[in-house]
C-alpha cells in the first residue's frame, strides 16, 4: 500500500528545524490538556460559508481525504494531528496509543475515548508537526434539511473548536478589514492559475511561516495567561477547602476551623493585633472591651447614686453632681424604734439599698453592650476563617445556642453580685472606709470651728467652742448617717464595679470556656455524625466544583511545565 504523502512542506526553509518542531509539539500537547477552553492558544483558522472549499483546502494541505462533493457538507468536527516521529513500529504505536511490539502488560493498557470530535493522528517520518480542525461551515438560510437548530449546533462547535476562549462568539465574525486593520493579517484562498502552477507558487510556505511567527509572537502572553489562570484556579480551590464528604473529613475540617478561631481569639485577648487592622476594628477585642469597662466605671461614678452627697460645709458634693435630690430627709423617712441621736443598722441598709438602686440598670446595659461587642468579634473572625457563607451561617446558628447559655449565666452572676452588695448586711474590711469616715468627722468639726472664727494659734472661749461644735441629737444622727453612707458607698461602688468586670465579663464571657471561646475542638469532638453533616457537609455542586478545579489545576500545571520549556 502506498504511504500517504503527508503535508507537502518539504520546500519550506527551516520547517524541519528542531526548535520549530518542539514548539509546535508543545502547542499540541497544551491543547490536548483542554485548557484552550480558558486560554487562547495560537492558531490559524480557515473560514468560509458552507461549501466554500474549506475541507478541500485542508485536504490539499494535509494529504488526507475529506468527504468533498457538491451535495455534501461537513456534519461534525474533525481534528487532524500530524506529528514528526522517528521511523519504527514502536514509535507509531506509542503515538496512536495502541499496543506495540514491546508491549508486555496488555491488561493494564490505558483505554482512550473520544467525545463529539473525530480525531485522526498521523505519525511518521514523512509528516510535519501540525494540528488541523475541520468544522462545519455556517449557512444563513434555513431549509427543510438545515434548520435553525442545526445552525445553533454549528455555532457551538465553532465556539468550542476555533473561537478565542476569552471572547464571545458574537464578537468574532469574519472581518472585512475595511474599517479596523487586523493585527495578525489574513488572506484569501483561490485556485492557482496555470502560470502560478508552473512558477511553483504554493500556500504551504506562507501558511507555516505565518503559523510559526504567530506562535512566537503570542507565546509569551500565553505563558502569562496560563500562570495567571493557574494561580486563580488554585485560589478558587483553596476557598472551597478540603473535601468534606465523610464524617471524619468533616470533623477534621471543623477542628481546623476551631483551632484557627481559638488562636485568633487568644491573640485578640492578649492584644496581639494585626497591624493592618483599622483603628476601631471589631477584631481588636481587648481594646474594645477595655473601653467598655472605662465607660461602665464612668457611668457608675456619675449615675450610680440615687441621691447627691454633700460636703462637710453642707453644699452639694461636685463629685456626685447629677440631677436628683439629696439625703437631707432620708433619715427622717427611714426612722424606726432606735433611740434619739442613734443610728439603727437597718436604716443604713435601707438607705444604701435606695442609694445604689441605679446599679442594676447601669450594669445590665454594660453587659449587653459587652455581649454585643463579643458577638461582633465572633462574626468578624468567623467571616475571615470560613469562606462558605452557608457553612458559616450554620455554625453561627449552632454557636448561638451556647451563646444564649453564657448570656443567661452572665445575667445570673450579675444578680448574685448585686444581691451580695445590696441584699444583706453592710460590711467591709477595707481600711479606706474607716479612714474616710474618721477624716470626714474631723473635717466637720474643723468646719464648724472656722465658721465661729476660730483659727490656728488664736485664743478662744472653751464654753463657746463646746456650744459651737455641739449638735442636736437628730442633726448628729443625720450627719453620721450621711458620712457613714458616703464612705461606705465609695468603697462598695468601686468593689461592685470591679466585681462586675472580673466575675461577670471576664469569667463568664472572656474566660476559659466562656462566650468568646465557645468554638473549640472539644465542642467539635462532641458533635454527632448528623450534626457534622449539617454543619460541614458539602453539597453536590461544591463537590463537583472541587473536582473540576483540581483537574484544571493539574492540567494547568502540566501546561505550565510544557510552556516553560519553550525558548524562542
Amino acid at each position: 500500500m502506498k504511504k500517504p504523502s503527508g503535508l507537502r512542506l518539504e520546500g519550506i526553509d527551516g520547517l524541519s528545524d528542531e526548535k520549530r518542531v518542539r514548539v509546535l509539539g508543545v502547542i499540541d500537547k497544551v491543547r490536548e490538556l483542554g485548557i484552550s477552553e480558558n486560554v487562547s492558544l495560537p492558531q490559524l483558522a480557515v473560514i468560509g460559508d458552507q461549501s466554500s472549499g474549506k475541507s478541500l483546502l485542508l485536504e490539499g494541505m494535509t494529504g488526507l481525504s475529506f468527504p468533498i462533493a457538491s451535495d455534501l457538507c461537513t456534519r461534525f468536527v474533525t481534528q487532524i494531528v500530524l506529528r514528526r516521529t522517528s521511523p519504527g513500529e514502536q514509535g507509531a504505536a506509542e503515538c496512536m496509543g495502541i499496543p506495540g511490539p514491546s508491549t508486555k502488560d496488555l491488561e493494564n493498557l490505558e483505554r482512550r475515548f473520544s467525545d463529539d470530535i473525530l480525531k485522526i493522528e498521523l505519525s511518521g517520518p514523512q509528516h510535519h508537526h501540525l494540528s488541523v480542525v475541520d468544522v462545519p461551515g455556517m449557512f444563513h438560510n434555513s431549509t427543510k434539511y438545515q434548520t435553525d437548530e442545526d445552525r445553533a449546533i454549528i455555532r457551538s462547535l465553532i465556539d468550542r473548536a476555533v473561537m478565542d476562549a476569552r471572547n464571545k462568539l458574537a464578537n468574532q465574525e469574519v472581518s472585512a478589514d475595511s474599517v479596523e486593520k487586523l493585527t495578525h493579517g489574513w488572506f484569501a484562498v483561490k485556485n492557482r492559475s496555470t502560470q502560478e502552477i508552473k512558477d511553483g507558487v504554493r500556500i504551504e510556505g506562507r501558511h507555516m511561516s505565518l503559523l510559526y511567527s504567530h506562535i512566537r509572537g503570542e507565546f509569551p502572553d500565553v505563558l502569562k495567561e496560563i500562570q495567571k489562570l493557574a494561580l486563580d484556579t488554585q485560589r478558587e480551590l483553596e476557598v472551597l477547602g478540603p473535601s468534606r464528604q465523610t464524617s471524619s473529613e468533616q470533623r477534621r475540617f471543623l477542628t481546623r476551623i476551631a483551632n484557627t478561631y481559638q488562636q485568633g481569639a487568644a491573640n485578640a485577648l492578649s492584644r496581639k493585633y494585626d497591624p493592618e487592622l483599622d483603628v476601631d476594628s471589631p477584631l481588636k477585642l481587648r481594646m474594645n472591651v477595655h473601653e467598655l469597662g472605662d465607660k461602665f466605671a464612668e457611668a457608675m461614678a456619675r449615675k450610680g447614686h440615687a441621691k447627691i452627697f454633700r460636703t462637710v460645709k453642707g453644699v452639694l458634693d461636685p463629685e456626685y453632681s447629677r440631677p436628683g435630690g439629696n439625703n437631707d430627709n432620708t433619715y427622717r423617712h427611714s426612722r424606726g424604734a432606735e433611740l434619739p441621736g442613734t443610728v439603727h443598722p437597718v436604716v443604713l441598709e435601707s438607705m444604701f439599698c435606695h442609694q445604689s438602686s441605679p446599679w442594676r440598670d447601669i450594669a445590665s446595659i454594660y453587659i449587653q453592650r459587652f455581649l454585643a461587642t463579643v458577638h461582633e468579634f465572633n462574626c468578624k473572625i468567623l467571616a475571615g476563617t470560613i469562606s462558605d457563607n452557608d457553612m458559616r451561617e450554620q455554625l453561627q446558628a449552632k454557636l448561638s445556642q451556647a451563646e444564649a447559655e453564657f448570656r443567661g449565666s452572665a445575667i445570673a452572676q450579675l444578680s448574685t453580685v448585686l444581691n451580695d452588695e445590696r441584699g444583706g448586711i453592710l460590711q467591709t474590711v477595707n481600711h479606706y472606709f474607716a479612714d474616710t469616715l474618721s477624716s470626714v468627722r474631723q473635717d466637720r468639726i474643723l468646719a464648724r470651728l472656722r465658721a465661729m472664727g476660730i483659727q490656728d494659734g488664736a485664743t478662744f472661749n472653751m464654753n463657746a467652742v463646746l456650744k459651737g461644735v455641739h449638735l442636736s441629737n437628730e442633726d448628729q444622727a443625720v450627719n453620721d448617717i450621711h458620712d457613714i453612707l458616703k464612705a461606705y458607698y465609695k468603697v462598695t461602688m468601686k468593689r461592685f464595679t470591679d466585681n462586675i468586670v472580673l466575675q461577670v465579663t471576664e469569667r463568664y464571657i472572656l474566660g476559659p470556656g466562656g462566650h468568646v471561646k465557645t468554638l473549640s475542638s472539644d465542642l467539635i469532638g462532641e458533635l454527632q455524625d448528623n450534626e457534622l453533616r449539617e454543619l460541614a457537609g458539602e453539597n453536590f455542586a461544591t463537590s463537583t466544583a472541587r473536582t473540576e478545579l483540581a483537574l484544571r489545576c493539574e492540567h494547568l500545571q502540566k501546561a505550565l511545565d510544557l510552556a516553560e520549556e519553550v525558548i524562542f
